[in-house]
């Protein structure tokens, strides 16, 4: 019945109706897509954290922290929000005298049963820089992590009264950067960090 009430229609209402029922047609097929897209690239965003700097000065100058065997210098921990995406947390130690820092400090990764920092190479930096990482899910709650030991590094009790008068003056500044894991790898996300 429906295609002999078409038949009656004039030519020219058929081709209107036509091309009416084609641009609805283009539409919805843009607007899904365009939708799709939208929808799509907002869940691909890459979001990344970058924590506040912690630099600690080290020798027999004013501003430096005095080398003291067994002295510890506590490390903050950082708070991954409750309900954040997972994410990778880096962490990143520079020193500007590597041989002073290995010779006089002492620090290693964390391992909890919770989490684990393991240490990552990045084939693009020099020797002055140690990078630690762990994988973090969604937290029910704000939750802590810090990169190392006891939340410490500590001056080797190794240390003589002879190597700290004769001190190379050094830092050691310490940053963190969180990226969200989706559709990204280690790699990648490590890439996403912007170290100073």
């Amino acid at each position: 019945m429906k295609a002999n009430h078409l038949k009656a229609m004039p030519a020219q209402k058929r081709t209107l109706l036509l091309v009416v029922s084609l641009c609805l047609v283009v539409t919805l097929t843009v607007s899904g897509t365009f939708a799709y897209i939208w929808i799509k690239a907002a869940n691909e965003a890459n979001n990344t954290f970058k924590g506040t700097d912690l630099t600690l000065s080290f020798g027999n100058g004013s501003d430096s922290q005095q080398i003291v065997p067994g002295e510890y210098f506590a490390i903050p921990n950082v708070t991954v929000k409750a309900n954040s995406v997972p994410c990778y947390l880096f962490m990143r130690l520079y020193t500007t005298n590597r041989a002073s820092c290995d010779t006089y400090l002492s620090f290693s990764p964390n391992s909890y049963s919770t989490y684990t920092f393991n240490t990552y190479t990045d084939s693009n930096s020099d020797d002055r820089d140690i990078y630690y990482y762990t994988t973090i899910g969604t937290p029910d709650v704000d939750s802590q992590y810090n990169a190392f030991l006891n939340g410490r590094i500590t001056v080797k009790t190794t240390v003589t009264k002879e190597q700290i008068a004769s001190v190379d003056d050094f830092t050691v500044n310490i940053q963190y950067c969180a990226v969200q894991q989706d559709n990204l790898t280690l790699d990648q996300a490590f890439a996403e960090c912007s170290w100073n």
